[in-house]
């Protein structure tokens, strides 16, 4: 994590979403007319920083569990 600044983890973070979110919507295209189900859960949030905290897994982060 030292490699990159605080601004490059954020923005490889938002790039990750609107990735996921990109794809998500490409899902759901093709199979708009299909009699299909399309269920995301995404299983965590991701600290940056915030208190010190980087990355997932530290049960008591808000911003991992909010």
């Amino acid at each position: 994590m030292n490699h990159c600044t605080n601004e490059e983890r954020i923005n490889s973070y938002d790039n990750s979403i609107l990735y996921t979110d990109y794809f998500i919507k490409k899902t759901i295209d093709h199979l708009r007319d299909k009699n299909a189900i399309v269920i995301y859960s995404p299983d965590h949030g991701e600290s940056l920083g915030e208190n010190g905290r980087f990355l997932h897994g530290t049960h008591n982060a808000d911003e991992q569990i909010a």
